[in-house]
């Protein structure tokens, strides 16, 4: 059974093979003929060669070419680089770093309307939205937000974490009187303790 990540991206792979006709009409991409398909990938090879092997076995007369990035700054120069210099690939990533500049400056392709995204959550295609269009979909996504022990806010007269900052503080100051001492974790990494609370109800 394929991952939903899998899934996910040959979704996304499809819907930018639209832009393989261009080459033959003359558009100065990436392509090295009619019938290849070139990706610059964000994700690694480990994460993309079962996604391509199952594009490939459903387009056996499509060739495939993929490159790989090497992190999000040099993801996105390489990027930025290959489509100044009208070498742009098929298929790229969008990046909340790139995503702005790349569907303004026309190099993603507008894939508002498109059948392949039926079915596909309107949250899935709000990033990569502007001016009505559609120009790709979240393959992948974050979680934030307030992991909290009931026992211990119960101590101090709550039942829940309030829903506005001011009421937070107030409950923050509560807890530190109380000699309970709250911890911040990254914000640009997933939860660690959110991971393990995921991990003890899903054993």
């Amino acid at each position: 059974m394929r991952s939903r990540f899998t899934k996910a991206i040959i979704a996304a792979i499809g819907a930018a093979a639209l832009v393989v006709p261009m080459a033959a009409c003359g558009s100065s991409n990436g392509s090295s003929s009619d019938n290849t398909l070139t990706i610059y990938s964000y994700y690694n090879k480990n994460a993309m060669t079962p996604v391509v092997e199952a594009f490939k076995d459903a387009n056996p007369d499509i060739n495939v070419e993929i490159a790989y990035g090497n992190g999000d700054s040099d993801y996105n120069s390489t990027l930025q680089t290959r489509i100044a210099g009208n070498q742009a690939p098929d298929v790229f990533n969008l990046s909340g770093n790139n995503a702005n500049d790349l569907m303004s400056n026309g190099a993603a392709a507008d894939l508002t309307g498109a059948d392949y995204l039926d079915g596909i959550d309107q949250s899935y295609l709000d990033a990569y939205s502007k001016d009505g269009k559609v120009y790709g979909m979240s393959i992948s996504g974050w979680l934030a937000g307030i992991v909290y022990n009931k026992d211990m806010l119960a101590e101090v007269g709550y039942d829940t974490v309030p829903d506005n900052l001011e009421d937070f503080a107030k409950l923050v100051k509560a807890l530190n009187d109380k000699g309970i001492t709250p911890y911040l974790e990254n914000g640009q990494e997933m939860s660690g303790s959110l991971i393990a609370l995921m991990g003890s109800i899903n054993k």
